[in-house]
């Protein structure tokens, strides 16, 4: 059976958390999807973009790559080494705005994968409304049980103004929550399997994703979860998540809660993280 190629606006924080980097890797080795357009968020300096063209131009893969939203953090971007320092061009917010419009305008349906704080999105939104009917949002973002108490989820928590933004807006869209990514089952470290087969891989991306890997585990955290590649991997194999619709509120501490006046959203109730690991394995470059 023929099925049309879904158009996808990828929107990243790539270069902290290397999820995003399997992420893309899962993404740009699918042929039931076809990257449009790559936007990063939580920008710093422009090292997420470079980190993201240095790992196309690797694989020989032309896609565009437009920086995006610049939070002012500096501590969670891990690449900065492994990447030419870009010139610094403070960049015209419409840039990317219309970056993101040309696609969408383009195809007649786009699925925004939000894999970052939703910064670029809440903005898109603002400004064209009118194409909100264009789009299928997916965000990995947002928690009920979070693994810290009275903690918003990360990706909320640096821009929660822009989560509540797009929590309310009428876009069709569907969470991937914290509380279903947050599993053992998908937890990479040194020890993984796929560690040791990047590592021994003669792939040309080896040595930036291998980067990525040892800079995090060095500087944040020993190991990584594969959010981003589970939630992406639902508009390549639907069968690896499960959605159920819900009465959810945010206030302004970023925490997702139940709430019958809440707004009736699509959130993830179930993964079959082996599945998807063995999904993940086997369309990984390595």
């Amino acid at each position: 059976v023929y099925r049309m190629v879904k158009h996808i606006i990828l929107d990243t924080d790539i270069g902290g958390d290397p999820d995003d980097a399997f992420a893309l890797l899962l993404g740009l080795n699918s042929p039931e999807i076809q990257i449009d357009l790559i936007v990063t968020s939580d920008e710093h300096l422009g090292h997420r973009a470079e980190f993201a063209k240095e790992i196309l131009q690797q694989l020989g893969i032309n896609i565009p790559v437009v920086r995006g939203s610049d939070l002012g953090n500096d501590k969670l971007c891990v690449v900065d080494d492994l990447v030419q320092s870009p010139k610094f061009i403070k960049q015209a917010e419409q840039n990317y705005l219309s970056r993101i419009k040309d696609v969408v305008q383009k195809n007649s349906k786009t699925y925004y994968v939000c894999i970052s704080p939703q910064t670029n999105l809440a903005r898109f939104l603002e400004h064209f409304p009118e194409l909100t009917k264009k789009l299928e949002v997916l965000i990995m973002g947002g928690a009920i049980n979070y693994r810290q108490e009275g903690v918003a989820e990360h990706n909320i928590r640096y821009d929660v103004k822009s989560a509540i933004s797009v929590l309310n807006s009428n876009v069709k869209k569907r969470y991937v929550l914290h509380d279903i990514t947050f599993k053992p089952a998908i937890k990479i470290d040194a020890q993984h399997e796929i560690y040791k087969r990047i590592k021994n891989s003669k792939s040309l991306v080896r040595e930036l994703i291998l980067g990525n890997l040892k800079n995090f585990f060095t500087k944040l955290y020993p190991h990584c979860f594969m959010h981003d590649p589970l939630t992406l991997s639902y508009l390549i194999k639907p069968k690896f998540l499960k959605f159920e619709k819900k009465h959810i509120t945010m206030n302004s501490d970023g925490i997702m809660r139940f709430s019958k006046n809440g707004k009736l959203l699509n959130i993830s109730t179930y993964a079959d993280y082996k599945g998807f690991m063995n999904f993940l394995n086997s369309r990984l470059p390595f």
